[in-house]
């Protein structure tokens, strides 16, 4: 009796350490963690592909992709050259995050596999639930990463795209 059971035991073990080894199978995955590490981010957990789109001139001028490429252009990355491209999300929940001191949910935005930028929200844990809106990787407004104030900002960033 002792042994089946034991046997169940071992095998379940060794399915959820594959399982977890499983969780970044796929190279934007894999992309994306790397990505963090690179940045100096700890790694709490992996949440997944949580979805993927088109950039499009339209869709960029619509929250939340808006505060999203925001954050990236003002790393010197243009926009334009993802326009008609797959977007694929790849989300984490990251410990000690810089700027909140406590666990934060980073995206980290993807084309082709290769990370585009990053985003970042405060994480609660009691609630299960992101508190606020989104912020750059380090937790920065986007009035603090541009010199112009927000309606302004959004203003030029509309006429830009048009």
């Amino acid at each position: 009796m002792k042994v089946p059971f034991l046997i169940m035991v071992i095998v379940m073990f060794l399915t959820g350490c594959l399982n977890a080894q499983d969780d970044l199978k796929s190279p934007g995955s894999k992309a994306a963690h790397d990505y963090l590490r690179e940045k100096g981010f700890l790694i709490d957990s992996y949440e997944g592909e949580r979805g993927s789109y088109q950039l499009t001139k339209a869709n960029i001028k619509e929250l939340p992709h808006m505060m999203e490429w925001g954050y990236f252009a003002e790393e010197g990355v243009d926009p334009e050259l993802y326009f008609n491209r797959n977007i694929q999300v790849e989300h984490f929940i990251v410990k000690d995050h810089p700027r909140f001191k406590k666990k934060a949910h980073v995206a980290v935005f993807l084309a082709d596999n290769e990370p585009i930028g990053a985003t970042s929200v405060p994480w609660t844990d009691e609630e299960a639930l992101q508190a606020g809106w989104v912020y750059s990787l380090d937790g920065q407004t986007l009035e603090e990463v541009q010199p112009l104030p927000y309606p302004e900002w959004m203003q030029a960033w509309s006429k830009r795209y048009r």
